[in-house]
């Protein structure tokens, strides 16, 4: 295909896969589009203005104006974000308020139609804005050209939350056809459909069952249907991020890596340097490090240490920083107090955990005496690790904040060990051959994933093999996601986890 037509190619698709999708929504991604496009152009001009300006009057004038633009079309992206996704939650807490006060007013929610990927594409705009005022680059002269790179149709489900500077040279550059790049795209897309088919929507039928009928279950039954949920959620957002990643990689075009193996994350910190890496660089780049280094936290770091608090002056304001983030990190998720409160456990046990570290220590080093250079000490602290990340997924994964606090009540005041033997978690919706399937799907997962950790690509050892080895492997393995792809009586496919945000 000339070279030419190729961004107009994947700028017409993926247009017409969002009308196809959401296009009675469209609107907002124009408004989006076109806001950011101007204001960064006009930014970025003033930029220039500026440091040719020779006159400290007229350069001040420049930046007023600067940042007055810049301003006006970042506050108004994110009006729009937050009204469409917290505009209800805010009026059903308001109109709860009213009644617990007895003041007799109430205001009507609105039916909203959510855009496709609207979070995505709208922090994705937003950094483009913010880099141009930073001088990191210039603004894009070319409408269309921001607009696929915004729009580009595989990221729109799910993301990941690329960036402006690393996607725009590949949307644009002449990309050749390359059996090579083809047969690896098609591997990882594969790998992709078996987490999802295989594992998750498998796992999901029991997470499911536990969930929607809360009430019946207790303790062991109810913990093991988190561990469930974890094993679901990972499998159901990586692979999703696998199929978007390989189709972009037939295209020659390499997305941001989502995942880097999470569940072997020694401490709840690197677990989310390991998970949804695009919005954690996101939030460090764009929240983090502005409220860190912002004067207020400044002035705090200079009056702990003023008093002797060195550690504390060096710690707290980014902890600070940190429980913002994850208060984000958390509403991103979705407008309810769950995912507040899903954020905020995440943040204080990462700030807490960062204080309380030379606590950790003594007690680790001269309580214990443990050897923290052994395999055991390592395994000891990823499974620690899963289990505060599972137990994280009581917020995320209940219906509401009562129904999680209330599913931890059920969990640990009720002591049922007889549920693993007594063949009572074999009727929640996977019997006997249904939990052998996802069993060995998981154990497969588990063995790739330990070979991809120790530094090794299975792509690239199995493209090493003789050509009827790599054949009869890959045949047999799509044949195992038709024969063993969870579809169950009455399928329905269950969508992505992550595609409503």
């Amino acid at each position: 295909m000339p070279k030419r037509i190729q961004p107009y190619v994947l700028l017409v698709a993926s247009v017409v896969f969002y009308a196809l999708y959401s296009y009675k929504a469209f609107y907002y991604l124009l408004f989006t589009s076109l806001s950011v496009f101007f204001a960064a152009k006009a930014v970025d001009r003033l930029n220039n203005e500026q440091k040719n300006s020779i006159d400290a009057i007229e350069t001040a004038r420049l930046k007023k104006k600067q940042t007055l633009i810049y301003s006006l079309a970042l506050i108004a992206n994110l009006c729009v974000l937050l009204f469409l996704k917290f505009y209800n939650f805010s009026i059903q807490n308001i109109n709860l308020l009213g009644r617990v006060l007895g003041l007799g007013f109430s205001f009507r929610t609105l039916k909203i139609l959510m855009p496709l990927g609207i979070s995505f594409y709208t922090f994705q705009a937003v950094s483009y804005l913010i880099d141009v005022k930073r001088g990191k680059y210039s603004a894009e002269k070319r409408y269309d050209r921001l607009l696929l790179t915004l729009i580009y149709f595989p990221q729109l489900i799910q993301g990941p939350i690329n960036k402006y500077d690393e996607m725009a040279p590949q949307l644009f550059r002449h990309n050749t056809f390359d059996i090579d790049r083809l047969l690896s795209g098609a591997q990882r897309i594969a790998w992709g459909f078996f987490k999802k088919l295989v594992i998750a929507d498998r796992a999901a039928v029991f997470v499911n069952t536990v969930f929607q009928l809360g009430n019946c279950h207790v303790g062991l039954t109810v913990f093991i249907g988190v561990v469930f949920y974890s094993l679901q959620v990972y499998a159901d957002f990586s692979g999703g991020i696998d199929i978007v990643n390989g189709f972009s990689e037939i295209l020659g075009i390499k997305m941001m890596e989502n995942f880097r193996r999470p569940f072997f994350a020694e401490t709840l910190s690197d677990f989310w340097q390991r998970w949804h890496i695009s919005l954690g660089t996101w939030m460090r780049e764009y929240v983090f490090y502005p409220i860190a280094i912002s004067k207020r936290l400044n002035r705090l770091g200079k009056k702990l240490r003023k008093k002797g608090h060195k550690k504390a002056a060096k710690v707290i304001p980014t902890s600070l920083a940190s429980m913002v983030v994850f208060f984000f990190v958390g509403i991103w998720h979705g407008a309810s107090w769950k995912y507040v409160a899903y954020g905020l456990y995440n943040g204080i046990i990462i700030s807490g955990g960062v204080l309380l570290q030379d606590y950790f220590d003594v007690i680790t080093h001269k309580v214990f005496k443990a050897n923290t250079e052994v395999f055991s000490w390592k395994l000891f602290r990823i499974l620690r690790t899963f289990l505060i990340v599972s137990f994280g997924r009581y917020l995320s994964r209940a219906n509401s904040l009562s129904a999680a606090i209330l599913l931890l009540k059920r969990t640990f005041t009720n002591y049922n060990p007889w549920v693993l033997f007594d063949g009572s978690l074999l009727k929640l919706g996977l019997d006997r051959s249904e939990m052998k399937v996802l069993f060995f799907a998981v154990l497969l997962l588990l063995v790739v994933s330990l070979y991809q950790e120790s530094g090794h690509s299975v792509r690239m050892w199995l493209n090493r093999q003789n050509l009827y080895f790599r054949v009869i492997v890959q045949v047999l393995f799509l044949l195992s996601i038709a024969i063993f792809g969870y579809y169950g009586p009455e399928f329905k496919s269950a969508n992505f986890i992550y595609q409503g945000f």
